[in-house]
């Protein structure tokens, strides 16, 4: 079996690429994923809300770039670090923020609790209020 930090390095692969059918096998039936005081359970739903994410990346940005880092941070525990490199009107911003994933003995993504890091959604928030004005 794959170790727990294969697996979400995996799975965070899948999310950068927007494979979400490859990102949604790797959860267990009732994972939980906690965002932003929403709670998502079941793999439909998780992906769901990651796939919105994308899409409204998509049409937000003229450009979307991600990639992903693992760390293993417990037995069973790894910090998945996103950075999302952002471009719109010329102008280009890199949004970063981590996610704790939890993986079983059997392999699955159990619980996903992400975490904003401190400043980085008000900065996103400027960037997008100033590209708009230069629209």
């Amino acid at each position: 079996m794959l170790s727990q930090l294969k697996i979400a390095e995996q799975f965070a692969r899948a999310l950068d690429a927007e494979d979400y059918q490859q990102a949604e096998v790797m959860l267990s039936p009732g994972c939980e994923y906690v965002c932003r005081g929403r709670r998502f359970v079941g793999p439909e739903s998780i992906i769901d809300s990651y796939r919105q994410s994308g899409e409204g990346a998509s049409h937000q940005f003229d450009r979307v770039e991600y990639e992903s880092s693992c760390e293993l941070v417990g037995e069973d525990m790894v910090l998945i670090r996103f950075v999302d490199r952002l471009t719109k009107a010329g102008q280009s911003f890199t949004f970063e923020c981590q996610q704790l994933v939890q993986v079983d003995q059997n392999g699955q993504i159990v619980r996903i609790d992400h975490q904003d890091i401190p400043g980085a959604r008000e900065a996103l928030e400027e960037f997008t209020r100033n590209t708009r004005q230069r629209e």
